[in-house]
C-alpha cells in the first residue's frame, strides 16, 4: 500500500502534513519511501512538502545521508535537482560524517563522480576526527579509482588544510605586527600635526586678541586726551570773558553815576 503512488497522493492530498509524520523510530514517510527504494513516491512527498527533504534522520544528517547508505543514487539526484542550499547539501551528521564521506566509505564510485561534479560540494569538509574524504579513500579496502576522483576534484588531506591554515594564520601575524607597528607611527605622526595646528591656531588667536586689547587702550587714550583738551580750552577762553564783562559793568556803573 505504501508504495502505491496513487494512494499516496490521495492521503497527503487530504493532509499534507501527513509527510512530516514520524513514526516511534522517528521516521517520516519520505525517509521510508527513501529506504524501501521506492522513487514515484519520494518525487510526491518532496513536491507536497518540500521541506520534509530537510527532515533530521536518527544518527543526525538528512533524507541525503539516506539516500547514501541505502545506495539510492537515482533519488539523490532528484533531492539534489536545483538546489542551491549548501546547508542541506553539506549537513554532517552526529559523526562529522557528509554525504561525501559516505559514499568514499562504502566505494560508491559513480556517486562519487557524481557529487564532485556538483559545485555545492565541498570536498576537503573533516568528519569528527579530522578526516577529509581524501583521507578516507586512502584507507584499507578502498578503490584506488576513489583518491584520483577526489584529486582531480581539488581534494586534499586532513593535515595539509591544517598546515595551510597554520601558515596562513602565521602570515596574518606577521601583517598585523606590521601595519600595528605602521598604525602606531601613523598615529604619532598625525598627533603631532595635530598639535602643532592646534598652537598655530592658538597663536593667530593670541595676536588678534593683543591687537584688539591695543587698539580699545588706543581709543580710550585718544577720547582722555580730548576731553582734556576741550576742558582746558574752555576754562582758557572763558576767563578772560568774564573779565571783559566785568569792566563793561564797571564802566556802565560810572557813565550811570556821571550822568546823575
Amino acid at each position: 500500500m505504501f508504495g502505491n503512488v496513487e494512494f499516496v497522493r490521495a492521503v497527503i492530498s487530504i493532509s499534507p502534513d501527513l509527510c512530516l509524520a514520524g513514526d516511534r523510530f522517528g521516521r517520516i514517510p519520505l525517509h521510508l519511501a527513501i529506504i524501501k527504494g521506492k522513487s514515484p513516491v519520494v518525487q510526491e512527498l518532496v513536491r507536497a512538502k518540500p521541506l520534509a527533504a530537510r527532515e533530521k534522520i536518527d544518527g543526525g544528517g538528512n533524507s541525503l545521508h539516506l539516500c547514501i547508505k541505502y545506495n539510492q543514487l537515482n533519488t539523490l539526484k532528484f533531492l539534489l535537482e536545483g538546489v542551491q542550499d549548501d546547508d542541506f547539501i553539506n549537513r554532517k551528521d552526529d559523526d562529522g560524517m557528509t554525504i561525501l564521506h559516505l559514499a568514499v566509505c562504502d566505494n560508491q564510485i559513480e556517486t562519487i563522480e557524481y557529487l564532485v561534479r556538483n559545485n555545492a560540494v565541498q570536498v576537503n569538509l573533516k568528519n569528527a576526527n579530522g578526516s577529509t574524504p581524501l583521507d578516507l579513500s586512502l584507507g584499507d579496502g578502498r578503490n584506488t579509482r576513489i583518491p584520483q576522483i577526489l584529486a582531480l576534484a581539488g581534494a586534499v588531506r586532513g593535515i595539509d588544510i591544517d598546515l595551510a591554515m597554520a601558515e596562513a594564520e602565521n602570515g596574518l601575524q606577521e601583517d598585523f605586527r606590521r601595519s600595528a607597528g605602521q598604525g602606531s607611527n601613523d598615529w604619532l605622526s598625525k598627533k603631532k600635526d595635530a598639535i602643532m595646528s592646534d598652537k598655530k591656531q592658538l597663536s593667530q588667536v593670541i595676536r588678534t586678541s593683543v591687537m584688539i586689547w591695543c587698539g580699545v587702550m588706543l581709543l580710550l587714550l585718544i577720547g582722555n586726551t580730548l576731553r582734556l583738551i576741550r576742558r582746558c580750552g574752555g576754562e582758557m577762553f572763558a576767563k578772560p570773558r568774564r573779565h571783559r564783562t566785568y569792566r563793561a559793568q564797571q564802566q556802565m556803573r560810572g557813565m550811570v553815576a556821571n550822568s546823575v
